[in-house]
């Protein structure tokens, strides 16, 4: 037999309780880790996205604007010149 002194004092009612609470807990915990993942990931894309824009901005064409008129000289320059040698 199990002497009075031995016996613990919490029930095993209050132990299943006791870890219910803690699984509601945990599960709580993961949905929150699982949406604070996504407000990261979309941060993450957004940052790439704007270094890639500014990348881009920083480093693609030239801002200048071509013109028609630019390129027909200097097709008339070397036009010019291969006339001169003749």
């Amino acid at each position: 037999m199990i002497s009075p002194a031995s016996t613990p004092s919490v029930s095993v009612s209050q132990l299943q309780r006791q870890v219910r609470a803690q699984q509601e807990e945990i599960a709580r915990l993961h949905r929150l880790m699982e949406k604070k993942e996504a407000q990261w990931e979309a941060a993450k894309q957004s940052l790439f996205e704007q270094l890639k824009l500014a990348i881009e901005g920083r480093f693609g064409p030239s801002t200048e604007k071509y013109r028609v008129e630019q390129g027909d000289l200097l097709i008339n320059e070397a036009e010019v010149a291969v006339d001169e040698e003749e």
